[in-house]
């Protein structure tokens, strides 16, 4: 099924909602736009927030080269920081677990 916007207005649409959803986070995260965007790779905060942003973006419906195109990244590294972020999620959740019990 072929969910990809279809009309100019769609697009810009989907274009918004996923622009709301990166400030949003940039802000809560306390990141810059210009970290977020950037290529270094040397700040884990930047690197997780990346992460949560492509994966609050699929979540909410989006494709991986959607989510590339928006953030200048290639779809498999989108791919990649998705399947980083619910590794992370994951592993954070099994200790909270572990250390309640």
């Amino acid at each position: 099924m072929n969910t990809r916007p279809k009309t100019p207005e769609e697009k810009r649409y989907r274009k918004f909602q996923m622009t709301d959803v990166i400030r949003q986070t940039l802000d809560e995260e306390e990141v810059s736009s210009f970290d977020f965007y950037g290529r270094r790779k040397d700040n884990p905060h930047v690197i997780e927030t990346r992460q949560k942003i492509c994966f609050m973006l699929q979540e909410r419906g989006f494709s991986t080269p959607e989510i590339g195109e928006m953030i200048e990244r290639d779809h498999t590294t989108v791919m990649y920081n998705i399947k980083q972020y619910k590794e992370r999620m994951k592993k954070e959740n099994n200790g909270t677990k572990s250390s309640s019990t």
